[in-house]
């Protein structure tokens, strides 16, 4: 008996010690890292790109506003991805993010192969004179295919009677589909909570601002006695070690940013709102840091 368990002792130590080799490399695959943006212009679209402990990694290439907002010059940014097996593009270690909040329209390919989804990148708000690294083009680099952007439309027929029918007809079918959704939602109302995630250091949910109007729509749904609006900070951990911190003050920039969207939206009739932050830091573990830069938006009934 004692041998059998010493058997068992021995292939559970060796299970956990797997486990633990496997959590090391998806370690090492997540990178995080402030640096200075370095343009590498092609024949198509310029590549942006930024060096950390002497390697060049690639962030994702310029498109339209459809698209992956790139860094700015004369300011560093924090990079927040996963380390991808992609073939070098414009010199580069491919970086990707699969976060589905920061998911973007697919921006293009690379000698044929789709680039990925770019990784979450923060531009500082600091001037730094330093960061204005323009590489000229080289021929090896010319290997880009953008997305296409929107162009002009061309004219248009005048529409036909028959074609404004069919167009008054299909809006009529999408509202009645979306009352019919808020009609399966009846008493008693359940709170609800929407969640705005943000770039480091910044006060604007520009990827997940949708979630205000859709808070919204549910107080008024459901005449909400009011909503109550909870911003906080957090910090990112760096490759390096370093738990690089957010500003003192965004939880309340945050929560203000809200609090005067929320307004110019209108509030429902009869609904309060409460807002308040937290100041404390959340301190980042180099993995899902992204999910620290929060505000929650909950409508109460």
């Amino acid at each position: 008996m004692i041998r059998n368990n010493n058997v068992l002792r021995l292939a559970t130590l060796a299970a956990f010690a797997s486990l633990a080799a496997q959590g090391e490399v998806a370690q090492e695959r997540n990178i995080s890292f402030v640096a200075c943006p370095i343009i590498q212009d092609t024949n198509t679209v310029p590549c942006w790109l930024a060096e950390y402990e002497g390697k060049l990694y690639f962030l994702g290439i310029q498109t339209d506003a459809g698209g992956w907002p790139p860094p700015w010059q004369g300011h560093k940014v924090l990079v927040e991805g996963q380390v991808t097996d992609n073939p070098l593009v414009c010199g580069g270690i491919v970086l990707k993010s699969d976060v589905e909040a920061y998911v973007r329209r697919p921006s293009g390919s690379s000698a044929g192969v789709a680039l990925p989804n770019p990784p979450i990148t923060s531009v500082m708000r600091e001037l730094d004179a330093s960061c204005r690294t323009f590489l000229p083009e080289q021929d090896k680099y010319n290997t880009i295919e953008a997305r296409r952007g929107p162009g002009p439309s061309p004219a248009q027929p005048p529409r036909t009677p028959e074609a404004i029918a069919a167009a008054n007809a299909a809006r009529a079918e999408r509202e009645a589909a979306e009352a019919a959704e808020w009609a399966k939602i009846v008493p008693p109302y359940e709170p609800r909570e929407y969640e705005m995630l943000y770039e480091f250091d910044s006060e604007l949910a520009v990827f997940t601002v949708g979630q205000l109007q859709d808070a919204l729509e549910y107080a008024a749904h459901i005449k909400a006695s009011k909503i109550e609006v909870t911003s906080y900070r957090a910090a990112s951990l760096l490759s390096n070690g370093v738990q690089f911190a957010e500003a003192d003050f965004i939880a309340r920039r945050r929560a203000k940013e809200l609090e005067t969207s929320l307004r110019m939206l209108g509030l429902p009739e009869g609904t309060s709102l409460d807002v308040k932050w937290e100041d404390t830091l959340q301190r980042g573990n180099g993995v899902d840091d992204w999910s620290r830069r929060r505000a929650r938006v909950r409508v109460v009934p």
